[in-house]
């Protein structure tokens, strides 16, 4: 597919843009395949440039004949007016931006990198650095592992087939084989098996470096399975008379409810077209009758506008999850119908034993199905189960419950919080209420709260600290960053804090490409649970400590606004896809330019400094409590309030501090070259040494 074949129409005049904080643009708006650019028509040229993967949503505003107006709606947290003249225009530009749009979020075209910009993106600058090979791991691993170390560098994972969200080479303890690395793995979640994040000299007197862990939950089935190579691990990494802290940041419950499987059997289709839906765990079943043993609540019942191309065998029945994928309104898009004629060929029969779809397995009657089949669903990682790390296979292990809300339900929050933003009518009272009713000032508190809870253990206990969620892949790599900034001064530096982002986010497997598919303005209906503003909420929990410890940061707030745009939409390939081995298979080091190469210039990195920097070696402590945080404002109301005044403000604290800088040095200079007149007079003896005067 070409992008000729989407774009209706690429230029069209007369358009009249409104944008905030600026007078109307009134000119001729173009599109691309990458880009909408409007461009003035005035004496002094002036134009907007917007990537399609910036636009989360558009709404359409038809006036008749004469035009109407599109509301996009970008992942910046922007809202932009474009009134185009014209019936046929304007549906024309509408249809050809929901169609680009559409490219950029469909998941099987999001992944081949020709429909992607930064693969069309050339550099028209000198690129001094290579931001793809400033923070590899064995350089950057380097400060964690020490000669006669008891850690080491493994690369069991270096074609990403151990686990596909870790990088190619990990820390973890010396004593730990390969094949025992892989036995864990097929133990934890996504195969995320423990990995050292950071290596804390704690500030107690003669205490022992403490280590920090991240990982998945560990595969608990109900008949209690256990990996003994596991267990090892963990207890290594202990000092002898010490215990460790597991820091699980789901609530007792969820995990406990993680190892719990859902059987649902099916027996002949209904008539009247219906899909069932679990109430427990949310899976859609096709037109089948469905019993969940899982689920004592009635499961709630949708229409079903497709059904299967032929009357199906059980085996079809069952095997038709897989064959037939859902999105969230219930509409079926049909897959490969000879790929579901060969598995049924593979498993030699029309019934299978279980096939599984999610947290549920699907199974008929007992004893069907062949016995390969049968040995291949026991292995299935979602018969695995779930749960927690039990005391009595981890005695030397204390388990802590600290919950934090991720995935769709941080989105939601997101959602309202932009709602009451964006009602710019309503009183105080009423605002106020919609924030606290978003809930993301709480889930900044319990998100900071947790990372210090971590730093506690470590700096002030010296103990070792396991944390992770259920896949290991959004609080617990939220936990595990913000700990490592309170306690490390060099997080707070430019260089550092690029290194954390590389390591912990990009390396560490965040899945920016799935989670940043969709924001706050796209329609709940629209929207994927796997859909969350994660990094986001992790940047203003750094903004948080930034506002409270100005002095100790390196960076300026908006080096961390900067972060949060391009992590959503950028020409850079850094955010691309959603592990090193996507990176690795689009070629992206190869193919696209990396955001540090473009930051880390002497000509742009000034404007991302903190004038009032002063290095701080201690451990930092933000205060959690209500009254200390503050909405961030450089980022969700900058659209609404002019940021102007306050930009201007830092410019004047800018060259204050720079003035004074230049005052100490000439100082400096003068009480130099003092010293050096008063030497010469007393060696030529005008002064002599009881006359001499004291240089300070």
């Amino acid at each position: 597919m070409e992008f000729a074949e989407l774009i209706r129409i690429s230029r069209c005049d007369r358009v009249m843009l409104h944008r905030p904080h600026h007078q109307v643009l009134d000119g001729t708006l173009c599109i691309t395949g990458h880009h909408l650019i409007v461009s003035g028509n005035g004496e002094e040229p002036e134009e907007l440039w917007l990537l399609h993967s910036n636009i989360d949503a558009i709404e359409r505003r038809q006036q008749g004949m004469t035009g109407g107006t599109l509301w996009l709606k970008c992942k910046d947290l922007r809202i932009l007016q474009l009134d185009v003249i014209g019936a046929d225009q304007f549906a024309k530009v509408a249809d050809t931006l929901e169609d680009l749009i559409r490219v950029e979020v469909d998941h099987k075209k999001a992944e081949d990198p020709t429909f992607r910009y930064p693969f069309f993106y050339r550099a028209m600058y000198t690129i001094l650095e290579d931001g793809w090979t400033t923070f590899l791991p064995e350089s950057e691993f380097s400060r964690l592992i020490q000669p006669g170390d008891d850690w080491r560098i493994s690369y069991v994972n270096k074609d990403y087939k151990v686990c596909a969200s870790y990088p190619s080479a990990v820390v973890v303890p010396k004593n730990m084989e390969d094949s025992d690395l892989v036995a864990i793995a097929n133990f934890r979640q996504g195969g995320r098996f423990p990995v050292l994040a950071y290596r804390h000299e704690g500030s107690a007197p003669h205490a022992l470096p403490a280590v920090l862990l991240r990982s998945g939950q560990p595969l608990i089935t109900a008949n209690g399975r256990r990996c003994k190579e596991d267990e090892r691990l963990l207890n290594s990494v202990l000092a002898r008379e010490k215990r460790g802290y597991i820091i699980d940041t789901r609530t007792q419950n969820l995990a406990q409810s993680a190892k719990e499987i859902h059987t649902v059997t099916f027996t002949r289709p209904r008539s009247d077209g219906t899909v069932t839906l679990c109430c427990l765990c949310g899976t859609v079943l096709p037109v089948w009758r469905a019993q969940c043993a899982g689920n004592k609540e009635q499961n709630r019942t949708r229409s079903l506008p497709e059904s299967p191309p032929r009357p199906c065998s059980l085996f079809e029945a069952v095997f038709y999850l897989q064959w037939y994928s859902w999105d969230s309104q219930g509409k079926g898009t049909q897959g490969d119908h000879g790929a579901l004629m060969e598995r049924r060929q593979w498993l030699g029969g029309s019934t299978a034993a279980a096939v599984i779809m999610g947290n549920v397995a699907v199974q008929p009657r007992p004893g069907s199905g062949t016995a390969r089949h049968r040995a291949a669903i026991a292995n299935h990682p979602a018969l695995r189960g779930g749960n927690y790390e039990p005391e009595l296979h981890y005695p030397n292990w204390r388990r802590v419950h600290k919950p934090i809300d991720r995935h769709h339900v941080l989105l939601d929050s997101l959602t309202k919080l932009m709602d009451g933003v964006n009602d710019t009518n309503s009183g105080t009272d009423k605002w106020l209420s919609r924030l606290e009713s978003s809930s993301w000032m709480n889930n900044i508190k319990e998100t900071l709260n947790c990372a210090c809870l971590v730093a506690q253990c470590l700096d002030q206990d010296g103990a070792s600290v396991l944390v992770h969620d259920t896949d290991g892949l959004d609080s617990t790599l939220q936990v595990t960053s913000l700990a490592q900034i309170i306690l490390n001064p060099d997080c707070r530096t430019v260089r550092g804090f690029e290194a954390l982002i590389e390591r912990e986010w990009i390396q560490g497997g965040h899945p920016f490409a799935t989670r940043h598919a969709r924001s706050c303005y796209t329609p709940s209906a629209q929207r994927s649970k796997i859909n969350a503003p994660t990094f986001l909420l992790f940047l203003d929990c750094v903004y948080q400590i930034h506002s409270q410890f100005s002095c100790s940061f390196e960076f300026a707030e908006n080096f961390l606004v900067m972060l949060f745009e391009h992590s959503y939409s950028s020409q850079f390939g850094t955010f691309l896809g959603n592990n090193e081995g996507d990176k690795r298979a689009m070629k992206a080091p190869s193919r696209t330019a990396s955001l540090w190469s473009y930051v880390n210039r002497h000509e742009v990195l000034p404007k991302y400094l903190n004038p009032m920097y002063e290095p701080n070696q201690r451990v930092i402590w933000p205060s959690v409590a209500p009254m200390s945080l503050q909405l961030w404002a450089g980022v969700f109301l900058r659209w609404v309030v002019n940021q102007g005044p306050q930009e201007a403000a830092w410019l004047v604290v800018k060259e204050l501090r720079e003035r004074d800088a230049a005052l100490r040095s000439k100082v400096s200079r003068l009480r130099r070259q003092l010293h050096d007149l008063e030497r010469e007079a007393l060696e030529v003896g005008v002064l002599s040494p009881a006359t001499g005067l004291e240089v300070a």
